[in-house]
């Protein structure tokens, strides 16, 4: 039977195995049936492909461009995954276990993607935080900041979400602007290394975004900066071992693990037919080699030194022709009846199906026996009760990473227990790893250098792509709502003339919506009041004035107002003053083909020039 050569992908071109390359055995079958691994590989020249080639063309992107580009990169791994599904039955994955791997995968690109075009800018710098006024006239500020790093980003995955692994790390990497070395577990390496040719045959990515490694990254370790980041996942003792090569810390790598760790949880057991997962029926299939089968095997027995096992079909005999090398093992459950004194039920976890057993006394019990793993990615709680969730929360939040609540309410549209979701950050403390990933635009800043830029507003502005006030502004001689998305500069600005505020202005207004508090109809209660000096006009009927002021009546590219954020009332308005507006565009972000959105900094003066009141507007303009 002729070996598939399981190939490496680096600086642009496909090359196969070599010296140490290792045996893959199929995990249904134990036959052998392909070789990955070479250990003469280039390793330095991948990394300057990536930070030479890859990082210069990630980085010529903004956060829009690259999110775009993650959602054609789901879209045609979506309509090749048949592809993906065939092969990775090879790994003793069922068709469900797909669900979590390949779908799971290509949907987390998708978040990436949608998150990447509604919550980033489309700019190559992202902003963090508001403006701090760092001098009293504002003629000095500070503006926290994101840029990418200018090295690689070296994913090392484990051996049971082949695709998943890869694209959970490999979409915020490339979203960041930093692209990204994948090196997955060789067992399970050959499923990967279709994902790769599937996204290498797209032609979606720039050169130098994505390599592969099919075996050992040799000396790649060694040779990383500051500017280069190891995300890791895997056992517990490969995660120390990496962490513990010197150049990781003499050049601060950043490192990033989420390795196994103890999940509080008690499964029901149920009766699942085990073996090919090819054959209708079967509900779980093998384990990913025989060595894992040893490990789990091994690890099993040491727990059952303190707790005994309560569950085990010894007998059982998996379905299918031909299997009897296969990577094959029954669930097991065991009960520990004191795990007060136990230490390898809370110690050890065994990568497979099997579980722990362990009662309670009391709330503060259970936290406290949850605790004991020193650190889990998740751990599940099964309440209704409000009070219970919160004291779990406050006792034992600081050892897990996730805590997932389930009950009658949510369990419909719960994701469950083992799902990460990429909304969320997935990780964990203390045996977790101490690092986390996904979550977000929080995954993207991983992969980022947060620094404080403090200068004028001028110079904030320029760096931010958002205007920043007190920076300077323009006044065209059209008016803004009558020009197009594309054709609005940031700093546009139209300063109306001012509106006199009355009596009966305030009192038609209360009438009219029922607002009749009395700060606006009773003057000696106004008085009593420290905030006003007498009966004032309402915030409400300020913005109304202010709206007609800047509003341009007739239809043009303006299509609709979307929202208003960060209003503040800065000085009462009493009958007899006047308010004029300053409408300044602060910031744009394309939306789709049609439109953009368009975010205004609107102040309202009053007669004197002081600030009475700010906010910012956002309208969606046509392109």
């Amino acid at each position: 039977m002729t070996q598939q050569d399981i190939q490496s992908f680096i600086h642009g071109e496909w090359i196969g195995s070599g010296a140490g390359a290792r045996s893959i055995a199929n995990a249904v079958t134990g036959q052998i049936f392909a070789q990955a691994g070479n250990s003469d590989l280039d390793f330095e020249g991948m990394l300057s492909y990536a930070r030479d080639v890859g990082g210069p063309g990630l980085r010529a992107l903004t956060f829009h461009d690259r999110a775009k580009l993650l959602k054609a990169l789901a879209i045609h791994l979506n309509e090749q995954k048949q592809a993906l599904y065939d092969i990775s039955f090879a790994t003793g994955a069922t068709q469900n276990d797909h669900a979590f791997d390949i779908d799971g995968g290509i949907g987390t690109v998708f978040v990436y993607a949608s998150k990447g075009r509604r919550e980033m800018p489309d700019a190559h710098v992202l902003l963090d935080g508001d403006i701090e006024q760092l001098s009293r006239d504002g003629s000095f500020l500070g503006q926290h900041i994101y840029t990418p790093l200018r090295g690689a980003a070296v994913h090392i995955n484990a051996f049971n979400f082949p695709v998943w692994g890869m694209l959970e790390k490999v979409a915020p990497s490339i979203l960041a602007g930093v692209p990204s070395i994948v090196k997955p577990a060789t067992v399970s390496c050959y499923v990967t290394e279709l994902a790769v040719r599937l996204i290498d045959e797209s032609g979606l990515l720039p050169d130098g975004a994505l390599q592969l490694v099919t075996g050992g990254l040799g000396n790649t370790l060694d040779l990383l900066t500051c500017q280069d980041a190891v995300t890791f996942t895997g056992s517990a003792a490969t995660a120390a071992k990496l962490r513990s090569v010197p150049n990781l810390s003499e050049n601060s790598v950043r490192f990033t693990a989420e390795q196994d760790s103890l999940n509080a949880l008690s499964d029901r057991l149920s009766k699942v037919k085990i073996g090919d997962p090819q054959i209708e029926g079967v509900g779980m299939g093998a384990l990913v080699s025989n060595a894992q089968k040893h490990d789990v095997l091994e690890k099993a027995k040491m727990i059952g030194q303190e707790a005994e096992q309560v569950y085990a079909d010894a007998s059982f005999s998996p379905s299918g022709d031909g299997l009897e090398e296969g990577a094959f093992i029954a669930p097991m459950v065991f009960h520990c009846s004191d795990p007060d004194r136990a230490t390898h039920v809370h110690e050890t976890e065994a990568f497979g199906p099997v579980s722990t057993i362990m009662g309670y006394r009391d709330l503060d019990h259970a936290v406290d026996l949850a605790n004991r793993g020193q650190g889990s990615l998740v751990a599940s709680v099964i309440t209704r009760d409000t009070k219970v969730a919160r004291d779990i929360t406050m006792g034992s939040a600081c050892f897990h990473g996730r805590l997932y609540f389930n009950n009658r309410d949510s369990m419909k549209e719960s994701t469950g227990h083992g799902a990460p979701m990429p909304h969320m950050v997935h990780g964990g403390p203390g045996r977790a790893g101490g690092g986390e990933e996904l979550g977000g635009i929080r995954g993207v800043k991983h992969f980022m250098q947060r620094t404080a830029v403090q200068g004028s507003p001028d110079i904030l502005s320029a760096i931010g792509g958002k205007w920043v006030p007190g920076a300077a502004t323009t006044e065209p001689t059209t008016h803004p709502f009558t020009r197009k998305f594309n054709e609005l500069k940031i700093g546009d600005t139209l300063r109306t003339d001012p509106r006199k505020i009355s009596l009966d202005d305030i009192e038609h207004f209360a009438e009219f919506t029922g607002d009749t508090f009395y700060a606006h109809m009773d003057q000696a209660a106004a008085e009593r009041n420290p905030f006003f000096p007498g009966r004032v006009a309402h915030g409400y009927l300020l913005l109304s004035f202010a709206a007609g002021l800047f509003v341009e009546p007739n239809e043009g590219p303006v299509l609709a107002n979307t929202g208003l954020d960060s209003l503040k009332f800065m000085k009462p308005v009493e009958p007899g003053d006047s308010i004029s507006v300053e409408l300044t565009v602060k910031h744009k972000t394309p939306r789709n083909e049609q439109y953009g959105e368009v975010r205004w900094h609107v102040r309202l003066n009053n007669q004197d020039n002081d600030q009475v009141a700010e906010y910012e507007l956002l309208t969606m303009v046509s392109h």
